[in-house]
């Protein structure tokens, strides 16, 4: 590429010690650094493989996140729910979420009581209590009852999407 980076500066120290020793053992020096070159070679593989690996992982796990975002919504209008993709969802919206479905957009509780679990996020294994005016995020599930949200933060403002972004 035309750039110097880390694997150019690596690069130039192996070969140096390469053709330092080469030139030491041709011309019968004893300082020789073929030890030296291999051992670095070897680190600096296997602190790609590290890397490598890590960045899968890692892709991985925020690929899983994504698939968690719910792509619907129960939409509360007029007192009756109908489903709307998750992008139609605005800030200010109320929406229903019943036991056992994932909260599709962050936001607060003005209706019902139930558990949430918000492992994902939070890591934490014991679902939380949720009442009126209390906060939940995109992601979470709700595990017990039926819950009325208020839409604080939808689409790729909510803290999932953030999450999945970074």
């Amino acid at each position: 590429n035309r750039t110097i980076r880390m694997e150019t500066l690596l690069a130039l120290g192996i070969l140096s010690a390469f053709f330092y020793s080469l030139h030491q053992t041709v011309t019968g020096g004893t300082h020789i650094y073929f030890d030296t070159t291999c051992a670095l070679v070897t680190l600096v593989l296997i602190g790609k493989w590290f890397e490598r690996t890590a960045k899968d992982r890692t892709s991985r796990a925020v690929t899983l996140m994504y698939r968690m975002m719910p792509g619907k919504a129960r939409l509360l209008v007029g007192g009756r729910e109908r489903f709307v993709s998750i992008e139609a969802l605005r800030s200010g919206n109320t929406f229903v979420v019943k036991a056992g479905e994932r909260i599709p957009a962050d936001g607060v509780v003005s209706l019902g009581e139930s558990y949430v679990d918000e492992s994902l996020l939070t890591g934490e294994s014991a679902p939380v209590a949720k009442r009126p005016n209390s906060p939940v995020v995109s992601g979470a599930v709700n595990v017990g009852g039926v819950l009325h949200v208020r839409a604080t933060k939808v689409g790729s403002e909510s803290t999932l999407a953030q999450i999945v972004k970074t």
